[in-house]
Parts: C-alpha cells; sequence; structure tokens
C-alpha cells in the first residue's frame, strides 16, 4: 500500500529556471487566498524562461478553440509518470495550494503500477540543494475521458525542514492524454502558526522565571521558547530556543532568571518525526527591576500562555507522506504483511472488553461509533471530536495488543465531505493500532455508487497511502464493480439468516465468486455469523418464545470458518450483535463458547494461515485445505452437509499423512463435521 514517490530523473534533465520572488496578482478564487503565479499556457515560447521545466517530446503547448493550453501525451513506455514543473521560493510564513483546470483523454493506469493516478496537479517540495523533498499535496487525478474540471492541490501548511521551493507539478500518473487550460498557484497567512494569548503585547509580569504554559500539546512535538533582546534576527543576544525543563505536561520554565527589560518572545512547534516546524509571530514582555526571582505559576498575569489557534487545527502529518507509521500491504497471494511481518486477521466488529477479546485469540476489532450521525455521536461522546475519541479508541486497543478497522461517518460519505474525511484519516494514520480504513457497510443495498466510494478511496490513500481500505458486499456479484473501490473486499454470506437456512456451503461460494471476478494480488476476506437472526428485531420476544439463542452450533461455526479457508479466504471476521439485542456473553453464553473454541483453534493453526492456504481436489460431498510452514503440513476436511458422509480413504490415498490411516479404512463424517490432519513433512 506504499505510494511509490515521484522519480525526478526525466524532469531534471532539462533546464530550469527559478524565481526567487513572488509577483502577487490581484484576483483570488476564495476570500484570504493570493495568486502569487498564474499560467495560462497561451505560447511555448517563454514557458523555460519563467522557470518550467519539462520533456519537449511529450509536453507541448497546443491551441484548443479560443484557448492555448499545455498537452501531455505519453505513452507509460519509458517510467511510470511524466511531469511538467514550476518552482518558487518556500515562504514558511505563509500556506500553499495548486489550483489546475485539466481534462483527460484516454488516462489509463499505467500496467506496471500500482497507484496511478492519472491525469494529476501536485504540490511538492525541492530544497535549496536541488533535491526532492518528501510531502506535499496529491489529490485524486482524472481518469479515462471528459470535459474540463478544476482540480486543487492542497493547502500545505506543514514544510519539511529542508523544503527551500514550493513547486507545482502537472502531468500523468499512467498513460493517456491529458490538457491543462491554466494553473495557478496560491498564497494566504498560515494560520497554522502557534498563537501567543497571554501576556499581551508589552506587558509588565512580576517575575523574572516565568512559566510558559503550552495548552495544546500535539504528540510527537516539541515546543521551544525563543528569548532575544529584540527581534531582529541579526540580533543575537538572548536566548534561542532555549532548552527548558518540564515541570508538568505543557509547562515550560526557564532555567535562570531573566535580566530586566524588555523581551521579545516566540514559540516554535517542531514536530519530531517529520523534521518540520513552526514559528509564532514576536510577541514582547517587560521584566521590572522588582520583579521577584521566584516562578510565580499561581497568577494569570505571569504566566505566558502559549496555544494554537482553535480555528486551525493540524496534524503532525498533514498532507505530508512522511512513512513514520506501519506498511500494511498484501503480498502477490493476497495474503497480508505488516511492516513485512504476514498476519492474518481474526477479527470482530466489537470490542467492548478488548483484554477479553485479546485473550479469546482475536487481533483485529471495530466500533461502529465512528459511522454514526454527528448527532448520535455528540449524545454518546458530547463536544469530544471523532478524532480525539478515535485516538483513545486505537490506543485501547493497541495497549491490548489488538489491530483495529477503522470505520468512517457515512453521514460525511453520503455527502462527500472530503475535507472532513482527509482530516479525520491524517489525524490518525500513524497509531500503531491502525490496520485498515473501513469504508462501507454493505454499500449496494444502501444506494452507495462504486463511483463515490472509489473516489474515497482516492482521497484517503492520498493522506495515508500506508493502510488499505476495506468494504463489505452482500451481494457477492457485483465484487468485480465495487472491488474498484477498495484495496480487500468483503463478503458476509449468513447462510443460517434464510428461512429455511441455506447450506452452509454459501459460504465459500460466495468467496470463489468474488475472488474469480478480482485481481489475484487482491484479498477476500469473509464475515461469518455469530448471532442468530431470529433475535433480531424483537429480542425480548424471541427470549420468551425460544428461549436463550442457540445457533450457530460449535459445528456449525468451524465448518462455516473452513469452508472460507478452502475457498481462499485472506481473512476471517464474525459478527454478533451489540448489546442492545443480547449480550452474547452473558445471554448467550453456549454461543460464546462456540466461538472461542473457533477463534482458539484457528490461532493454533498459525502460521499456516499467513502462509496461505490452497484448496485440495477431494471426492464429494468434502470440501479441503492445505497449507505447509515449519516443516510441516496440515490437511483439513470438511463436510458441508448437514447430514452424515463416509468417504474411502483409498479415495484420499494421495492427501493424507503417510502410513498413519489403512487405504480400506472408511472415514466417517458427521452433519458439518471439520476433520484436521498435521504432521511433520520427511526430510529428504
Amino acid at each position: 500500500m506504499t505510494r511509490i514517490p515521484f522519480r525526478h530523473g526525466s524532469i531534471l534533465a532539462y533546464t530550469m529556471i527559478f524565481f526567487g520572488g513572488s509577483v502577487i496578482f490581484a484576483d483570488s478564487k476564495n476570500d484570504g487566498w493570493d495568486i502569487v503565479y498564474r499560467e495560462d499556457f497561451n505560447t511555448s515560447k517563454h514557458l523555460a524562461r519563467r522557470g518550467w521545466g519539462f520533456d519537449p517530446k511529450v509536453f507541448q503547448v497546443r491551441s484548443d478553440g479560443e484557448r492555448g493550453c499545455l498537452e501531455v501525451n505519453f505513452s507509460g513506455k519509458t517510467s511510470p509518470s511524466q511531469f511538467a514543473v514550476y518552482r518558487q521560493v518556500l515562504q514558511r510564513d505563509k500556506e500553499y495550494r495548486v489550483r489546475a483546470k485539466l481534462r483527460a483523454q484516454g488516462v489509463r493506469a499505467h500496467p506496471e503500477g500500482r497507484y496511478n493516478r492519472g491525469a494529476v496537479v501536485f504540490g511538492a517540495f525541492y530544497s535549496k540543494d536541488q533535491t526532492w523533498v518528501n510531502g506535499g499535496a496529491y489529490p485524486h487525478g482524472l481518469h479515462a475521458a471528459g470535459d474540463w474540471e478544476e482540480i486543487t492541490a492542497g493547502p500545505m501548511s506543514l514544510f519539511p525542514s529542508q523544503a527551500h521551493y514550493v513547486q507545482i507539478m502537472l502531468g500523468i500518473e499512467g498513460c493517456g492524454r491529458a490538457s491543462f487550460d491554466w494553473v495557478v498557484l496560491e498564497q494566504r497567512d498560515n494560520t497554522a502558526a502557534p498563537t501567543l494569548r497571554s501576556p499581551a503585547n508589552a506587558e509588565i509580569v512580576r517575575t523574572r522565571r516565568p512559566t510558559f504554559r503550552w495548552t495544546s500539546p500535539v504528540e510527537h512535538c516539541d515546543v521551544a521558547v525563543q528569548l532575544r533582546r529584540s527581534p531582529n534576527q541579526a540580533d543575537t543576544k538572548g536566548f534561542d530556543f532555549l532548552d527548558f525543563k518540564k515541570d508538568t505536561a505543557g509547562l515550560l520554565t526557564a532555567n535562570s532568571p531573566l535580566d530586566a527589560g524588555m523581551w521579545y518572545w516566540r514559540v516554535r512547534e517542531r514536530f519530531t518525526k517529520i523534521d518540520t516546524f513552526h514559528d509564532s509571530p514576536w510577541s514582547s514582555f517587560t521584566v521590572p527591576d522588582h520583579a521577584s526571582d521566584e516562578k510565580i505559576s499561581d497568577s494569570p498575569t505571569t504566566i505566558l500562555i502559549v496555544t494554537k489557534d482553535d480555528s486551525s487545527p493540524r496534524r503532525e502529518n498533514d498532507r505530508l507522506n512522511a512513512e513514520t507509521d506501519s506498511l500494511v500491504e498484501p503480498d502477490e497471494n493476497g495474503n497480508l504483511r505488516v511492516d513485512g511481518k504476514p498476519f492474518f486477521p481474526i477479527g470482530t466488529y466489537r470490542m467492548e472488553n478488548p483484554e477479553l477479546l485479546a485473550r479469546a485469540g482475536f487481533n483485529l476489532v471495530h466500533d461502529y461509533t465512528f459511522e454514526s450521525t454527528d448527532e448520535n455521536f455528540r449524545k454518546k461522546h458530547g463536544d469530544a471530536s471523532r478524532a480525539e475519541v478515535a485516538r483513545s479508541y486505537l490506543q485501547a486497543a493497541h495497549k491490548a495488543g489488538l489491530k483495529v478497522f477503522m470505520g468512517l461517518p457515512r453521514e460525511k460519505i453520503n455527502d462527500y465531505d472530503e475535507t472532513f474525511l482527509q482530516n479525520f484519516v491524517a489525524e490518525l494514520r500513524n497509531e500503531p493500532a491502525l490496520l485498515a480504513w473501513y469504508l462501507y457497510d454493505e454499500p449496494a443495498v444502501q444506494r452507495v455508487g462504486m463511483h463515490r466510494l472509489w473516489k474515497l478511496r482516492k482521497a484517503i490513500s492520498d493522506v495515508d497511502p500506508r493502510h488499505p481500505t476495506t468494504l463489505v458486499l452482500c451481494r457477492p456479484e457485483l465484487s468485480g464493480i465495487y472491488g474498484q473501490a477498495c484495496d480487500i473486499l468483503w463478503v458476509d454470506p449468513y447462510p443460517l439468516d434464510h428461512t429455511p437456512a441455506e447450506p452452509l456451503e454459501m459460504v465459500s461460494d460466495w468467496v470463489n465468486q468474488a475472488r474469480s471476478l478480482l485481481p489475484k494480488r487482491q484479498p477476500v476476506w469473509v464475515v461469518i455469523g455469530a448471532h442468530d437472526i431470529r433475535y433480531w428485531n424483537n429480542p425480548e420476544d424471541a427470549l420468551k418464545k425460544l428461549g436463550p439463542p442457540d445457533r450457530p452450533s460449535h459445528e456449525q461455526l468451524r465448518c462455516m470458518t473452513h469452508l472460507a479457508l478452502s475457498a481462499g479466504a485472506k481473512g476471517i471476521l464474525y459478527f454478533w450483535p451489540d448489546t442492545k439485542k443480547y449480550d452474547i456473553q452473558k445471554d448467550t453464553p453456549k454461543i460464546w463458547e462456540n466461538l472461542i473454541r473457533v477463534v482458539g483453534e484457528l490461532r493454533s493453526l498459525q502460521p499456516f494461515l499467513p502462509a496461505g492456504t490452497r484448496s485440495e481436489p477431494v471426492p464429494e460431498p468434502l470440501r479441503s485445505w492445505s497449507a505447509e510452514a515449519n516443516g510441516q503440513k496440515i490437511l483439513t476436511l470438511i463436510n458441508p452437509q448437514d447430514k452424515t458422509a463416509s468417504v474411502p480413504a483409498s479415495r484420499l490415498k494421495q492427501l493424507l499423512p503417510p502410513n498413519q490411516i489403512e487405504e480400506n479404512t472408511q472415514l466417517e463424517f458427521a452433519p458439518h463435521e471439520v476433520k484436521v490432519f498435521r504432521w511433520d513433512i520427511p526430510k529428504e
């Protein structure tokens, strides 16, 4: 799932001219944004003089009716991408965005690339010594063909310390033809800088040892206070970002008393993982001759309070591709890897008790609260933000040793609030418990189209390319369509929900159907029902009429689980209702016991599962799967029927462990029975 950074060799071969200053144009699309550079591509004559660099064999300026446009026609034979680039000196007290009007003409993904965005507009960075600096703004691009459309990259407000230029990149990730009518680089004052709230400018304080309070600490962010006798950068009298001692969280106290007189001060936020910083504006205060040498921390007039502007929340990884988080991706066979290590998901949609779930053998959890409406979320969590609650949830899961598939607010998806969704993802992408982004629950039956989810997947991947996206379908025949909108596709066959119940082989049938419609590398996971649908709508009446829920049985749960593995499922999750229906542990202890036994068996089969399973040819009605790992082999034989089955061992001669079963033996299977054989592979 990692993105391949843009390679610059093809562009750097051509001469570029850089402008050191900025020209502010009067027109602006939105209040607060000024256009610092505009290009209409009317002629190619002056582009090089203006600072543009591109391959003239690929890029040409053409007339399109009354307008001129920059056109790229790229076969993709030499590389998976091609760009035209313009650079301008970066001002760190500003934030930037790039807007362009473009259209795609037969643009398609490069056959060898995994993360091709199509016809694209990027905002990026370059260093003073002419090297690429990772980071920037990467919106989704345009594929196929269409009319003119405007795309915006940004805003960019966190700048890596090595960044000296902000650069526009126009081109194609993939192959085909694209046209660019115009492009603008815009800037505005960087509201992301820290704000100094107290004391007021030029205020007189009563202590030579002021305490600086940081009221909104950010994880992985260092805070330093710079004290000068003059705000002139050439005047070095004073202390340059002193190393203050931390008395308590958010408090910094001067090491030694300050001399009497006026002091200028400002604050630097430094995001340690990506070596990016923001400086506040200068402010001042006066230390009188009679000021105390003691710190006075109980008086608001003597504490210098530092806070962020509440209207501009920021994240450590805002629009930056800083690869500080875990990398989750499938291998060539669809088996999941986390930071290169195999991981087979054994999950659930609930996390009422993380420690209990971890002890039971689960390794993946979820909570629907993050998919709820704003109104319902506020009823449950008050004024806390979704990101704050989600971060606490992720950290609790991590503490218990669990991974999370994180749901997104469906209200925001339905309205396609891309800004909110990208910000939410950016807030949480570095949490170690995060495994995947859960886009939607059964979108087809909820009339959520593939195209909307495809755009959402692109928007999420632009912010977090290191965690996959997922969704679940209850219509496996649509897997080929919705599979384009996610990285991992799930199906949720619930044979016991039907009246009468469907054969349990519905589980393997759905997995096989989904896999047949998707690329080999794209994983298919399955959700197995650990609930009793008869208690869904009116659990109290059902309890009176039927007694406690008694299905699925251990045999049914175990059979469905192994049928999923026989069909090549790369992850297994179990679904049961929340406590509003019935409490699976307290009200149905037998079902809970059945489930825990099956999950425990799955854990005992590690590391066979991450190694990958394969189906073996066996006589009807049996189904099977096998795997090898650590010098051992495992063979599982499954009777999917609700009646007994008998198969001669001679018909399984090539599969069964050597010298353990007589050939004339009949293997007897009870309804839904699963037999597991495990043995050491003979050394040659």
